[in-house]
């Protein structure tokens, strides 16, 4: 007899180190470790219960969330993602390989390895809750979790319950130590992002609009050369900057092949090429000008211009494709709109509707 009580006290201890997962917000005290991420926008909690890792994550969304292992990017990461759906919650298990949709672990031949799953919305928050193994169960879809030391983690969360790329600034990649509850959180790539966004706007959309325009129109004025020189020169730091940023943000992009994010990263690159190029063939320009020609050589100087005015084109071009990587507000696109207009007009005008105002002394730079 006192044998069968020890088994059922041994067995009930046993139930309550995994008890069922209940479609309940998470309360504090309901796991032994937390890690707080994106400014506090997502939360991520858990427990170790022997070979299993009990995961629990608060975002301020009602749409999906997603939290990554093994990387704290989304290159070679195994990724759950779950969401509440009028009342109904899913959790499924993802791998990815590289920046963008992640295939389902089901969809590439593994298994889905959510052992259990519950959730609920709550005041404009989701709370997802699920169970896996810390061992890996598919050798091509999953990775393990440490027992020992950090494990790359990355978390993310969209506005909707449909699967579609989050937008820019709620994402984030984190380490940590499952065992002892330490966690690092690594770069907010939302936040290198808009950094990047604001840089290439100014720029491209600014610095190197004016740096045209005073080329194409400022010749009448003595100190037009240097004012080029100048404002060029912001543009090339700007996008430079615009350009470091991005490294930082989304070197993966490179990778892609059925992302926008492929063509944006491309042509960025050719850009930024063709931007750096300017300053060294426009001074081999000015070095080699000559006052007694009749019409400017195709090299440097007819190069130096359709350098400048393609890179300027596409990198005009790449700044709505850079707005639809991160998913940007439509009333940026309007705004941009307008004030591409704005240039396109106001360059008519001049070039039209006045004449192009340039010197007309022979020897000016054209």
């Amino acid at each position: 007899m006192m044998r069968l009580v020890g088994l059922v006290l041994v067995l009930c201890c046993l139930v309550s180190s995994q008890s069922p997962l209940t479609n309940t917000p998470i309360a504090s005290g309901d796991y032994q470790f937390s890690s707080s991420l994106l400014g506090g926008e997502i939360v991520v909690y858990w427990n170790i219960e022997s070979d299993v890792l009990s995961v629990g994550v608060i975002a301020q969304t009602t749409g999906w969330v997603g939290i990554g292992f093994g990387s704290n990017s989304m290159t070679n990461a195994d990724i759950f993602i779950g969401m509440v759906t009028a009342g109904t919650v899913t959790v499924n298990d993802y791998w990815s390989t590289a920046e963008g949709q992640p295939s389902l672990d089901t969809a590439i031949g593994g298994t889905d390895s959510v052992l259990e799953s519950a959730g609920v919305e709550d005041n404009g928050f989701t709370h997802i809750k699920f169970r896996r193994n810390m061992a890996a169960q598919d050798a091509n879809a999953d990775l393990a979790i440490s027992t020992t030391g950090e494990t790359g983690v990355i978390v993310a969360m969209g506005t909707t319950d449909t699967l579609a790329q989050h937008a820019g600034g709620s994402r984030v990649g984190a380490s940590i130590n499952f065992a002892s509850g330490a966690s690092m959180s690594g770069l907010n790539t939302g936040q290198f992002q808009l950094a990047h966004s604001v840089f290439m706007v100014l720029g491209w959309g600014f610095f190197a609009t004016a740096g045209i325009l005073i080329a194409r129109f400022g010749h009448a004025h003595k100190l037009w050369f240097k004012i080029h020189i100048g404002v060029m020169t912001g543009a090339m730091v700007f996008s430079l900057i615009g350009f470091i940023l991005a490294i930082f943000s989304a070197s993966s992009q490179f990778t892609q092949t059925t992302n926008i994010a492929l063509a944006h990263a491309w042509i960025g690159l050719f850009v930024v090429v063709g931007g750096l190029s300017q300053p060294i063939i426009g001074f081999i320009a000015d070095r080699k000008f000559d006052p007694n020609r009749d019409e400017a050589p195709i090299w440097p100087d007819k190069i130096h211009w359709y350098v400048g005015r393609y890179s300027y084109l596409f990198g005009a071009v790449n700044i709505l494709l850079g707005m639809c990587v991160i998913g940007a507000n439509r009333a940026y696109f309007v705004l941009y709109a307008i004030w591409m207009i704005i240039c396109m007009a106001g360059y008519h005008y001049l070039d039209v509707g006045k004449g192009r105002i340039v010197d007309k002394i022979k020897g000016s730079h054209s």
